[in-house]
């Protein structure tokens, strides 16, 4: 990894990891995992928002967006200027999700460097990662300043049940399973699109395969096949990875439903008001 995105990333986020572990009583690195999880994914609370936000705006605009493709009878050209028009026009940029996405991508990918190598080290090499990837303050923590001043002290297992260093296939499993609902949480209304199959038929017997429907194919494929990948992967890496990715996951389903019921209630302020309230004893009864 660069040296800038080692000071840019990787130092950040390993100093949040090893701070937490430090004082948290028993110093359980698993529990710092989660914290460190939970502290991430506030972080990132504003972009996910952000991201709810633009895929409703498009889901809103299909009708439109279908009257263009008529209206444009496959030319392409017109099709686009007239969709550049509708995005301005609704003030919608259908490029914000996946710039939210990439903003993402270089944290995943730090964060599983960050925990391979730490986990990976054995004596010497585990004071070569605390050395050189905390700051000063940090490592002049008591508690690390015994990791490296004796290796062993540094213990990785999650309620001194689950030891972190090897696989687990129960973490695996629900790294697996907390991939699939968030992918499907993401994934458009697809209820009506074609398969991947169908597409690929229609292909071969020179049929004309619209963009949209390969969009939707790939996507429904992927809810399916990126969890099955994400359980295979899990179970070959350490579960601190395991167990961060599930707890990831878990959050950002949650996060993405109470995103999506504050777009909701922003449409219709009179939402709020139509809940059913808890009804309370009356007369002492």
């Amino acid at each position: 990894m660069g040296d800038f995105l080692h000071a840019l990333i990787l130092q950040p986020l390993f100093n949040l990891l090893i701070s937490i572990y430090s004082v948290l009583p028993g110093h359980d690195f698993g529990l710092a995992i989660i914290l460190m999880t939970i502290i991430i994914r506030l972080l990132l609370w504003p972009l996910l928002r952000k991201q709810i936000h633009q895929q409703k705006a498009m889901k809103e605009l299909r009708p439109e967006i279908k009257k263009i493709k008529k209206k444009s009878k496959g030319d392409r050209q017109k099709e686009a200027m007239l969709m550049q028009e509708l995005y301005k026009e609704r003030e919608i940029n259908p490029l914000a999700s996946v710039g939210v996405l990439l903003i993402q991508l270089p944290i995943l990918a730090t964060l599983f460097i960050m925990l391979r190598n730490l986990l990976g080290a054995e004596g010497d090499a585990v004071v070569q990662e605390f050395t050189r990837n905390s700051y000063q303050f940090v490592q002049n923590q008591p508690f690390i300043q015994s990791i490296i001043a004796d290796p062993k002290n540094f213990t990785t297992n999650l309620l001194g049940l689950l030891e972190l260093h090897n696989s687990n296939v129960l973490l695996a499993v629900t790294a697996g399973l907390a991939q699939y609902f968030q992918s499907k949480q993401l994934r458009p209304d697809t209820s009506d699109a074609k398969s991947l199959r169908d597409i690929l038929g229609d292909a071969k017997e020179g049929k004309d395969v619209k963009m949209g429907e390969q969009n939707a194919a790939i996507m429904n494929t992927s809810t399916k096949f990126f969890p099955v990948i994400t359980f295979f992967f899990a179970l070959n890496l350490p579960a601190a990875l395991a167990l961060y990715w599930t707890v990831s996951n878990g959050l950002g389903a949650l996060q993405y439903k109470l995103a999506l019921q504050e777009e909701v209630e922003q449409l219709d302020p009179e939402l709020k008001e139509k809940k059913p309230k808890t009804k309370g004893r009356k007369n002492g009864k």
